[in-house]
């Protein structure tokens, strides 16, 4: 008796993941396409607004917004819709179900599964703001000039060539960021935070990865539970630096003076040879003046060590 059942359920497991399979395929060469185009004014935002699905936002030399979309996961789709209020755009997709007996029981069979795919590219002028919001999907966000807002509940977000204030903010991905001319603020629960090439301030948080920040012209917040943190300066530094997790790298410049406050207890503070310091030093912190001291920067670890260097 025992076996008969388990081979019921084994039968009806593979019939599930046979059906999956099945509408994947079928939905595949069946997805829906959406694709408008917008006469729009320089300056304007775009809004994208999903339920679920990857975004993808570049730039053109038109005075165009131009959509394309695609969806598909039948019996799942997505009903997207496209509005204009001046120079802005909103494009927005909400999940719905195909009508019938047969798409009522198989989205009964696989709503576990729930295979919609949702496919947002998007054109628009460079001197554009993009605001991105998505509950379950990767962003990509090239070339804006304007301020720039993502957040999706579970996806990577990559931007790149930004002139303006970058919001970046995930549940369950990597954040990478690149090419900045203003400040940035990333945070994620589950991932690494890479940021390179900033011309303003750095503001960067996650629960559970490392945290990069390379050229960084402007001040540096960095917070990790579970991770190293390496920061490299170019302008003059200042900040504060804190993970629960492992070690902290900072690279200054050679010529910036910094207050410099280090502490650890989980390793040592290492000065390099090269850093010009007074101050008071012990192998588990350290505080002082670097070349004449200058902004605030504090570094603190509990699970790893601590050195400074200069270019």
């Amino acid at each position: 008796m025992r076996l008969s059942g388990i081979l019921a359920t084994a039968t009806a497991v593979v019939f599930v993941l046979l059906l999956a399979l099945g509408v994947w395929l079928y939905s595949s060469t069946h997805a829906g396409d959406f694709a408008r185009t917008e006469d729009v004014a320089p300056g304007g935002t775009l809004h994208v607004d999903l339920e679920l699905g990857d975004v993808a936002i570049e730039t053109h030399d038109e005075s165009t917004v131009e959509i394309e979309a695609r969806s598909g996961g039948w019996p799942w789709h997505a009903d997207f819709t496209l509005t204009r209020e001046g120079a802005n755009v909103r494009l927005e997709a909400r999940s719905d179900t195909a009508d019938g007996a047969i798409a009522t029981a198989v989205e009964w069979l696989l709503w576990p599964f729930h295979l919609l795919q949702v496919d947002v590219r998007a054109r628009v002028p460079r001197r554009f703001a993009a605001t991105v919001r998505s509950a379950g999907g990767d962003v990509d966000v090239e070339g804006l000039a304007g301020d720039t807002r993502v957040e999706t509940s579970g996806g990577r977000i990559d931007v790149e060539d930004v002139e303006g204030q970058v919001d970046a903010m995930t549940s369950g991905g990597r954040i990478e960021i690149a090419g900045v001319r203003g400040d940035v603020r990333a945070e994620t629960s589950g991932g690494r935070i890479r940021i390179e090439d900033v011309r303003g301030s750095v503001v960067a948080r996650t629960n559970g990865g490392s945290i990069d920040v390379r050229e960084a012209g402007g001040s540096v917040a960095a917070e990790t539970s579970g991770g190293r943190i390496s920061v490299h300066f170019a302008g003059s530094p200042s900040g504060n630096l804190e993970t629960r997790g492992g070690r902290i790298e900072v690279r200054l410049p050679s010529d910036a003076g910094v207050s410099l406050e280090a502490s650890t207890s989980g390793g040592r503070v290492e000065l390099d040879e090269d850093v010009s310091f007074e101050g008071e030093s012990r192998p588990e912190h350290v505080r002082g003046a670097v070349n004449g001291g200058g902004a605030p920067l504090r570094v603190r670890t509990s699970g790893g060590g601590i050195r400074i260097e200069t270019d």
